[in-house]
């Protein structure tokens, strides 16, 4: 080919193309990546989800409107059986426990889940004065509260000094501070009371440092018992009104009667009350005679061995 007197012949490079065998391998080969399509906004599963939310929220919304519904709330609370307690702080305690929610949804004032069982022991939580509490609902938006109060039986002292000896007059006469409160036949505080002087009514005082919360039961039954014995057995046998009993630390076996003529009968607990007893008035007869006015105690804890000490 003649391209003209100046032209020159240029040779071309030639396109490089790689001879090795591996190069053009499958894994080497770049493809490209074929467009995904895409999804709509509400496919199906999320119509479900947001189909279950909305159910939820519906389901929320109409136990929220049920139980709030006025016709199910208590409006009106009537206590009755009260003595010695305040009818209105019993009521306001009551109307107060109905305030607020239960898990953000339910009233405590709707009467369909109000638990009677449970303002009962709330009721004699917060008043130890309260033996026995019945609570019923009356539909469709009341309760009716019919309380027990505790029947004074004592009063019990506790001496914050503890009494030594274990021979001396009663302990009711020495000198120490005492809290004392109201106590029932059941050996339960539930009321702080003055410390009394006299014999009108029963006293029993310990040293022993028992708990002194207010509606604590500070003797059990089968010492309820005993102290009622022993009055009946004293009155009965040897003519002896006991108006206090005594419990010194020191002396847990022992027990202080305080006779209502000023005198005090120092016995074992263990020992047989009617022996004791007959014992007690034998001395009295045959011993103190006309000195009982200067009598300070008659200590009967060794059987037929006794032990007289006069003022």
């Amino acid at each position: 080919m003649n391209y003209g007197s100046n032209s020159e012949l240029v040779e071309l490079p030639a396109i490089y193309m790689p001879t090795d065998k591996t190069y053009w391998k499958p894994d080497r080969l770049v493809y490209k990546r074929k467009p995904k399509p895409k999804r709509a906004l509400l496919n199906r599963g999320r119509v479900m989800v947001l189909g279950a939310l909305a159910l939820v929220g519906l389901g929320y919304w109409g136990v929220y409107a049920f139980f709030h519904l006025d016709y199910f709330q208590i409006k009106s609370v009537n206590v009755s059986g009260l003595a010695a307690l305040d009818k209105d702080n019993v009521t306001r305690f009551i109307l107060s426990r109905l305030e607020g929610n239960r898990w953000f949804t339910v009233p405590r004032s709707n009467i369909l889940l109000f638990s009677p069982a449970l303002m009962e022991e709330n009721i004699a939580k917060e008043f130890p004065a309260v033996a026995e509490a019945n609570v019923k609902k009356i539909f469709p938006g009341g309760i009716a509260a019919e309380i027990r109060e505790r029947s004074l039986w004592a009063i019990y002292c506790s001496q914050k000094n503890a009494v030594l000896a274990t021979t001396t007059t009663s302990a009711s006469r020495e000198e120490g501070e005492k809290h004392c409160y109201f106590m029932d036949e059941e050996g339960i505080i539930f009321g702080e009371a003055p410390e009394t002087e006299g014999t009108l009514i029963r006293k029993i005082t310990s040293d022993g440092g028992l708990d002194e919360r207010l509606g604590f039961q500070q003797f059990s039954a089968d010492e309820i018992t005993d102290f009622i014995k022993l009055e009946y057995v004293f009155k009965e046998r040897a003519g002896l009104a006991i108006s206090g009993i005594e419990l010194r630390k020191n002396a847990p076996k022992d027990l202080w009667l305080a006779a209502n003529e000023g005198f005090s009968i120092i016995i074992t607990r263990s020992a047989t009350f009617e022996s004791t007893a007959d014992i007690v008035k034998a001395v009295l007869e045959n011993k103190v005679g006309g000195e009982r006015a200067t009598l300070d105690y008659i200590d009967a804890r060794f059987g037929n061995k006794v032990f007289v000490k006069y003022r």
